[in-house]
C-alpha cells in the first residue's frame, strides 16, 4: 500500500485533495467558495487542471483515507470502534465521499 502523505513527490492536485478534506470540509460538505478559491489558485499556479480532475484527487484520498482504515483494522492494528478511533469515525469520509460525489 502506498502512503502519498510519506512521499516527497506527487502532483498538486494530491495536496490539493489533503487541504480540502482536511479544512474546508465543513461538517462533511466543501465549502465551494473556498473550494473555487483554491482551485483558481492551482490553476494560476501550476498546471491548468480541469473540473474532474480536482473531484478525482478528493475522491482518491477519501477511498485511500478508507482504505487505509479498513486495512488497519483487518491487520488489528486499530479497532475501528474504540473510543480514539470513533473520534475520526470512517464513517464521516463515506459521507464526505457521496457529498463529494453530490457537490461537485
Amino acid at each position: 500500500m502506498i502512503d502519498f502523505d510519506e512521499t516527497n513527490v506527487t502532483t498538486q492536485l494530491y495536496d490539493f485533495a489533503v487541504v480540502m478534506v482536511k479544512i474546508f470540509f465543513k461538517p462533511n460538505r466543501i465549502n465551494l467558495k473556498e473550494y473555487n478559491n483554491y482551485k483558481k489558485e492551482i490553476n494560476e499556479k501550476y498546471v491548468n487542471y480541469n473540473d474532474s480532475d480536482f473531484k478525482a484527487a478528493i475522491e482518491f484520498y477519501l477511498c485511500k483515507i478508507l482504505l487505509e482504515k479498513y486495512y488497519l483494522h483487518d491487520k488489528g492494528i486499530i479497532n475501528l470502534y474504540s473510543k480514539k478511533q470513533l473520534k475520526d469515525n470512517y464513517k464521516k469520509y463515506l459521507k464526505m465521499l457521496k457529498n463529494v460525489k453530490k457537490q461537485l
